[in-house]
């Protein structure tokens, strides 16, 4: 049997048509929605990379929507990243080129705000509601040390099986089974803990009792389409003892095109 995570995955199910009117309508009626792109939520200057170019919003979840991520509190989780920095050398921090905040507020609470100049990095502007869903992952193959052929085998069907069928909750038909899907709460990656635990080790160093949790990851397949390289995802890792203190900015964010 294959062991699986619970998480909570982003679908747009029922937001087939958004726009920020819609977005600020729904917020003031204290609905839970999450959203992609788009504004950011006000209450710090609009964040900008090393080089003084503004960051783009990614993502804002609504962390009281994830109730079956039982490791992260309430509130929004909010996410931004210039797009260029990928999070594979020690020397990315210095950056700047990512942002992890936790903004303490209900829905009707949130004022949005705007970049005064839109991010060059951007392929193109985008804003994307919907909700978080109980859900849940499976390990990619190399977490899992070495596999029979049969085992691989079925891994990579219910893997296959797993993207097809959140592919069709969220928007209704059929698509390519490689096609991967936003998660937020401690999940597997679906490019994989281990290709990538060098990085972490270096980056995120941790103690004898601490452990690395992805805390979020962004496909970039569909909505945010080509802002990760070539259908990457903006992963957000954390030290698990940072994420039980809620040390948000201690995350370490990257961009997986493996």
């Amino acid at each position: 049997m294959i062991e699986r995570t619970s998480c909570c995955v982003f679908s747009e199910r029922g937001y087939s048509s958004t726009s920020e009117e819609m977005l600020r309508e729904l917020l003031s009626k204290g609905e839970a929605v999450s959203w992609l792109g788009g504004p950011g939520i006000a209450g710090i200057e609009w964040p900008r990379n090393a080089d003084g170019a503004p960051l783009a919003h990614v993502a804002s979840f609504n962390l009281s929507d994830a109730q079956c991520a039982t490791d992260l509190p309430g509130g929004y989780l909010e996410l931004y990243s210039d797009l260029t920095t990928y999070g594979d050398d020690a020397a990315d921090a210095a950056q700047n080129g990512w942002l992890v905040r936790w903004v303490d507020k209900r829905p009707d609470e949130l004022t949005l705000t705007n970049p005064e100049t839109p991010p060059e990095a951007v392929p193109q502007p985008v804003l994307q509601l919907g909700r978080l869903y109980p859900g849940f992952t499976l390990p990619y193959f190399e977490d899992l040390g070495e596999l029979s052929e049969t085992r691989f085998n079925e891994l990579q069907e219910a893997t296959t099986e797993l993207n097809v069928s959140w592919h069709r909750h969220r928007f209704g038909r059929e698509m390519h089974d490689e096609v991967g899907f936003t998660t937020v709460g401690e999940a597997d990656s679906q490019h994989g803990y281990e290709p990538y635990r060098y990085y972490l080790d270096e980056c995120l160093p941790l103690n004898a009792d601490d452990a690395h949790v992805l805390v979020a990851a962004v496909e970039s397949w569909t909505a945010l389409n080509g802002w990760f390289g070539d259908a990457g995802s903006f992963e957000v890792w954390m030290r698990r003892s940072d994420l039980q203190a809620r040390i948000f900015d201690a995350a370490w964010c990257c961009i997986r095109t493996d």
